[in-house]
């Protein structure tokens, strides 16, 4: 995870869970309200790897098109890299 473009750790992803839960988990200063989908504020961009998203959530076809997910949603489905939006 990537705020501001410095790297702040690294977590395994087991499986079932989504990048916010082990983000957290992990002890990592992830920005989050809702954890459902609907608030978008662990909006991350992904710079590398694959998600699946659960469904419904907030997030729009031009920030998905823009390579945005919603931690809180997001199962990976590679290796992933994020960078978080925000001041920490």
């Amino acid at each position: 995870v990537e705020p501001a473009g410095q790297r702040i750790g690294t977590a395994e992803v087991p499986p079932g869970k989504t990048l916010l839960e082990a983000w957290l988990a992990a002890g990592l200063p992830m920005p989050y309200s809702c954890a459902m989908g609907n608030c978008g504020e662990c909006r991350v961009k992904l710079t590398r790897g694959e998600v699946e998203l659960d469904e419904p959530n907030s997030l729009t076809k031009e920030g998905r098109a823009q390579g945005y997910v919603l931690a809180c949603v997001a199962h990976p489905r590679s290796a992933t890299d994020g960078r978080a939006r925000g001041s920490w």
